[in-house]
């Protein structure tokens, strides 16, 4: 890879060279009458597959407008509190007053922003496991035969 081609992100080049938004090799399913029992099948799971990949889409972009929206208050959170704690240590004090504030005031700022990217990482995490999550429902589970049901 060229310096021209380095992505700032780290991320390998894109491939221009892709069909994946041309539609032109994908058969038309829906001009398509089944024929049999099989062709019915591909076609109902086709529709499936299609509406889960739309919903996962629309999981995934949902959610990473929810993911900047958490930087987004995280900073601005972070950036107010700052602002106050930096206006209480220019406060008129005496000396050794100020050393114990402003030694306080600082670890404060510090711890503040663990907590706040921590509480950050934990929201954007939850967030992606549900977007993890799958959207096809759980397999039907047979009631137990009755040997099972006497014996355990």
């Amino acid at each position: 890879m060229t310096k021209k081609e380095e992505s700032i992100l780290g991320l390998a080049p894109l491939n221009q060279a892709s069909n994946f938004g041309d539609n032109g090799h994908m058969l038309a399913l829906e001009s398509m009458r089944p024929a049999n029992r099989d062709e019915q099948w591909i076609l109902d799971e086709h529709h499936k597959q299609t509406f889960i990949m739309e919903g996962s889409k629309a999981k995934t972009v949902y959610a990473m407008k929810l993911i900047s929206e958490i930087h987004k208050e995280g900073v601005t959170t972070f950036d107010e509190a700052t602002s106050y704690i930096l206006t209480i240590m220019d406060e008129q004090r005496t000396k050794e007053h100020q050393a114990y504030v402003d030694e306080f005031c600082t670890r404060g700022i510090q711890m503040m922003g663990r907590h706040l990217l921590a509480t950050m990482e934990v929201g954007a995490t939850n967030i992606g496991l549900e977007v993890h999550r799958s959207l096809y429902p759980p397999a039907p589970q047979e009631p137990p035969g009755i040997l099972k049901r006497i014996f355990g």
